[in-house]
């Protein structure tokens, strides 16, 4: 007697239904997306939630599914939830008015909220990429080379008088005078470099604000040192210069910083690494 073959499997297709009872599955495993979990660390538990969605979206729908099948369509709603996240502030970042702001197209966004909690803040907003040509910073603990090692000067500069003198150089600095060119590219360029110095107005007074074991005048000194440094600078390097400090500041506020960082260039690219 003939054995017979078993039924070819049905191939899983990812329709509405399943997929939105897919969305309730990785809610309920938060370790399988979620990069903040500690769980999301152990691979072992996100190796046994992956199983646990196969096996439950399988029965749900009848279907022989993949582990593969899994990371991949969680891999693309990710992308099309992040991409229309990017959509919404660019619309409000342009200045568009509430019915102008961009409404998702994704029909399942809103179930997709979630997905947010898992995403790392940034530590800065980056610099408009109309008006810098800098990449983005990475942040990576690298020895610094003989060719590439920035070393920082000695400090020595009288004691400023008081705390108060040397909050005002912070934020008493005016915007240098842009070109005119159009009354609303003047204003957004000005907008921002107020914004710049607001924020380093910020990083020099929470440089002033940090514990000393004896006193505090030699950070007066830093922030005196750093504002007559930045006066000397053209416009694009002193804008450029406030970004990488703010972004060490940072670092430091954080407890992020070691011996071994350095501020360097990376060969053949424009791109800074601290």
């Amino acid at each position: 007697m003939a054995l017979q073959s078993p039924p070819p499997a049905i191939p899983f297709e990812w329709t509405r239904a399943n997929t939105q009872h897919f969305i309730e599955l990785l809610k309920e495993h938060p370790s399988v997306w979620n990069i903040k979990s500690k769980q999301y660390k152990m691979r072992n538990v996100r190796s046994a939630s992956l199983e646990t969605i196969k096996s439950d979206l399988s029965n749900f729908a009848n279907c022989t599914l993949r582990v593969e099948d899994i990371t991949k369509k969680l891999h693309t709603l990710k992308t099309q939830f992040n991409r229309e996240m990017s959509a919404i502030k660019a619309s409000q970042k342009s200045g568009a008015g509430t019915d102008d702001i961009y409404t998702p197209k994704l029909w399942c966004f809103d179930e997709l909220r979630f997905l947010a909690d898992g995403e790392p803040r940034p530590s800065m907003s980056n610099l408009d990429e109309g008006e810098t040509t800098t990449a983005q910073i990475d942040v990576v603990a690298t020895l610094p080379s003989q060719e590439d090692a920035v070393e920082s000067p000695d400090i020595s500069l009288p004691p400023t008088p008081s705390l108060t003198s040397a909050c005002s150089v912070a934020t008493s600095r005016t915007p240098s005078p842009l070109p005119s060119s159009s009354s609303g590219g003047t204003s957004k360029k000005r907008k921002q470099i107020d914004e710049i110095d607001n924020m380093m107005a910020l990083a020099i007074n929470k440089l002033l604000s940090l514990p000393s074991p004896n006193n505090r005048e030699p950070l007066l000194d830093i922030s005196k040192f750093v504002d007559t440094e930045l006066k000397n600078m053209s416009e694009m390097q002193r804008k450029l210069a406030k970004k990488l400090i703010c972004d060490v500041l940072h670092m430091g506020d954080m407890g992020d910083l070691t011996r071994e960082h350095s501020v360097v260039r990376v060969a053949g690219s424009d791109t800074f690494m601290a």
